[in-house]
């Protein structure tokens, strides 16, 4: 069962980028926080994000530092 994943609107708050997210469906044991410049891409991997788990395979929390003007956010499983 491939796991559906949700994405809210990013929040910036105190300097940081705040990424909620919900798992919709499936199940997933880690997740990637991806970035880009463009919607189309190149996507790279923000390695130094944090991810929080709000609630137990339910709903999490990716907080990053701001790179750039503007950034498009997905998250997935590996």
């Amino acid at each position: 069962n491939t796991p559906t994943i949700l994405l809210s609107r990013p929040l910036l708050t105190n300097s940081q980028v705040w990424i909620n997210f919900t798992l919709q469906s499936g199940s997933a044991a880690t997740f990637k926080l991806l970035q880009a410049d463009q919607p189309q891409g190149p996507w790279t991997t923000n390695l130094p994000a944090t991810l929080t788990t709000n609630t137990p395979g339910v709903s999490y929390r990716y907080t990053a530092a701001p790179a750039g003007n503007a950034k498009f956010y997905r998250v997935k499983t590996p």
